[in-house]
């Protein structure tokens, strides 16, 4: 029964009647309105886009802002009575009987609200941490007011919200002075068959007017439609700056933690080079000058010796053409050529090269 119940205008209360109040119709009118609120994005109708809706960073809807009076596009009570035509023409949905009926029943209830039941459920959703009440503005959040949050609404939302009221004020005097304009049309037409040329003078004239306004509105239109760009933009920018923030924090306490510095990590890296450069140059030099295997002194007399073994050869007269082999051993072996024969074909030598064409020796 209604008694003093406070409601979410100030200083005003409930008056003592006897009429009753169902607290479980007024807590699932207020769930399927917040349900309504939530979905808002889904529906492209015209009516939802009066409503001024604040998204967060994945696209859910995070708070509407609302006219806190009145039944105009964008009031608190034209929200409630587009949510209760929604839920009568969904009772059809999936679901169970019972759930299709408390639809329709909910459907009804808010599609007929009146003024104190809006107030009431206004109330109910402050104490229930879904609203908040400023001045003549309401805000919903349909899931919930966020933990920490030191005002509804920050100063650039406050902006954009009066920014698109603005502009759907302006949008709508466009539409009245389009169709003045048409009406002064009519009506200069009319007269003007009517030999009263003055008075269609007058129509044409507020024609004229009217056209002329609805320019000015259309290049205020335009001038809001730049400057909400940009407050978004700006916004954007502020969570932008943020997170670069927070990444330079984060790289920050990464290098901290670990310890490093540009001057230990160039110092390491010079190390690296050093001792790969190192590594190359012993493993080139041990197998190209391996002083434990190769005797020099005796390279050097096995080479005077050849010389001496080829001299002797050369001036040989019978075996001028002879080609010496030289092996790797101390032994030289001498298989001489016979000399072709003129008729015939010259064959081909078995031997190695003489040792003029001996390869030369390491130094």
């Amino acid at each position: 029964k209604g008694g003093n119940a406070a409601t979410c205008r100030i200083n005003q209360e409930i008056d003592v009647s006897d009429d009753v109040i169902s607290i479980s119709s007024v807590a699932m009118a207020c769930n399927h309105l917040l349900q309504y609120s939530q979905r808002m994005k889904l529906d492209d109708s015209d009516d939802v886009n009066d409503i001024f809706v604040l998204g967060d960073n994945i696209g859910e809807v995070e708070r509407i802002m609302l006219e806190r009076n009145g039944w105009s596009k964008g009031s608190l009570g034209a929200l409630c009575r587009q949510a209760g035509k929604f839920f009568k023409s969904s009772s059809k949905e999936d679901g169970s009987e019972k759930d299709a009926f408390i639809r329709v029943c909910i459907g009804k209830l808010l599609s007929t609200i009146s003024t104190e039941g809006v107030d009431l459920l206004a109330a109910t959703l402050c104490q229930a941490n879904y609203a908040i009440i400023e001045e003549n503005t309401v805000t919903i959040f349909p899931g919930g007011i966020p933990s920490g949050l030191k005002e509804s609404s920050s100063k650039s939302d406050h902006a954009m919200y009066q920014i698109h009221v603005t502009k759907r004020a302006t949008h709508n005097r466009i539409q009245r002075l389009e169709k003045d304009a048409e009406t002064a049309k009519n009506n200069a037409i009319s007269y003007q068959k009517k030999k009263m040329t003055k008075v269609a003078l007058v129509h044409m004239r507020r024609r004229k007017a009217a056209l002329e306004e609805i320019d000015r509105c259309a290049a205020i239109l335009e001038n809001l439609t730049a400057g909400e760009l940009r407050l978004e933009r700006a916004k954007g920018d502020v969570q932008v700056v943020q997170s670069y923030t927070q990444l330079k924090e984060a790289l920050q306490d990464v290098r901290r933690s670990s310890g490093m510095e540009n001057d230990d990590v160039e110092e390491l890296m010079s190390d690296i080079r050093e001792e790969m450069e190192l590594a190359n140059s012993d493993a080139l030099t041990e197998a190209v000058y391996n002083s434990d295997v190769i005797d020099e002194d005796e390279l050097y007399e096995e080479f005077r010796l050849l010389e001496l073994e080829c001299d002797k050869k050369s001036h040989s007269p019978r075996n001028l053409d002879v080609k010496v082999d030289f092996p790797s051993g101390k032994e030289v072996v001498d298989e001489p050529i016979q000399s072709p024969v003129t008729d015939e074909k010259p064959q081909k030598s078995t031997s190695k090269p003489n040792c003029d064409e001996a390869s030369p020796m390491p130094s």
